[in-house]
């Protein structure tokens, strides 16, 4: 246990620390302004001919596309993807020196092994948006009576779980939109469910988090004829979360109930897990294409520990042994 320990804190040494790769582009965008502005700084040096005028045009232009599209790409911050293929092998390498260990008959900790996947999720979405993301890993529960399902948190990246302190109680699917909205594939959400600005969604009506219950709703405020929202005390604007399963065929099919609210027939309790939930402070932090699957891929990873988790324990615990807490 202890050298499983050892060798997994010296390959955490080796993973990306924070850089200042991309202050070249900004710096490429500085010195591009600076050269167009030092075209006007005296009308002296303008061309007065049709010639040089289309010279000094045709030279802008090509500094103001060029600027364009260093910030273009900036703003996709495709170069950070690159750095979190490295987050995303060390937790792959965790999981299988965990499932290798399983196979020899030792007993590796879970709960470290989720701690520390969680916490390699949010440094890894923290490096692509260039802001501070959380990551929790829920448990769907099931209880007495077929459409009825809890939802808890198992565990936390280490930064979010030393700052939260107060204890939340698992708590009904139905809560939380998100999480509801993928496990029953509304709204379009089968496969995950993002949204960049939950202080919108909410107040459409479109979106509804278990945790309101303890840190109170916000409220719409009305002057002049403008409305705003204040007192949203959630510690996150968007959100990402992705379900913990893996699907045999063409997946799991619904049948509507006679109140017209999809049943779980069908359903393959044993193959679905939970959720991973990711959360940014700010709005408009992830990006729809490849933020989606990162998230899915660690996903898949933690299917395959708790899954094998399953099989080679003689019986079967809860993963819960601790208190979830919430902000």
């Amino acid at each position: 246990m202890e050298n499983s320990s050892a060798k997994r804190a010296a390959y955490k040494e080796q993973l990306p620390k924070k850089n200042f790769d991309h202050a070249s582009s900004w710096f490429a965008v500085v010195a591009g302004l600076a050269s167009i502005l030092s075209l006007f700084v005296s009308l002296d040096w303008f061309p007065k001919d049709w010639v040089g005028v289309v010279y000094a045009v045709s030279v802008v232009s090509l500094l103001l596309a060029s600027l364009s599209y260093i910030v273009v790409r900036e703003q996709q911050k495709l170069h950070r993807y690159a750095q979190a293929v490295l987050h995303l092998h060390y937790a792959c390498h965790i999981a299988r020196d965990y499932v290798a260990e399983l196979h020899l008959g030792q007993e590796p900790s879970l709960d470290e092994l989720l701690s520390n996947i969680a916490s390699s999720l949010a440094n890894c979405f923290t490096l692509i948006t260039g802001k501070h993301c959380r990551v929790s890993i829920k448990e769907l529960q099931k209880q007495d009576g077929d459409n009825k399902f809890l939802v808890a948190v198992v565990k936390e990246d280490i930064l979010s779980s030393k700052r939260r302190s107060v204890a939340m109680r698992p708590m009904s699917l139905h809560e939380f939109t998100s999480l509801k909205n993928i496990f029953y594939g509304l709204d379009g959400c089968s496969r995950y469910y993002l949204r960049n600005n939950l202080i919108r969604e909410w107040r459409i009506h479109k979106y509804h988090n278990g945790a309101f219950s303890i840190v109170g709703e916000p409220e719409i405020r009305t002057f002049l004829g403008f409305s705003k929202v204040v007192g949203w005390k959630l510690p996150f604007k968007s959100t990402l979360a992705v379900p913990i399963r893996f699907q045999y065929g063409d997946g799991i099919k619904y049948e509507t109930t006679p109140e017209n609210k999809p049943s779980l027939q069908g359903h393959v309790q044993d193959d679905y897990w939970g959720f991973v939930c990711v959360d940014c402070e700010s709005s408009r932090a992830f990006d729809g294409r490849y933020c989606p699957e990162l998230a899915s891929a660690y996903a898949d990873v933690l299917y395959t520990v708790l899954s094998q988790t399953k099989s080679h324990m003689a019986s079967h615990r809860r993963l819960i042994a601790f208190p979830a807490r919430v902000d």
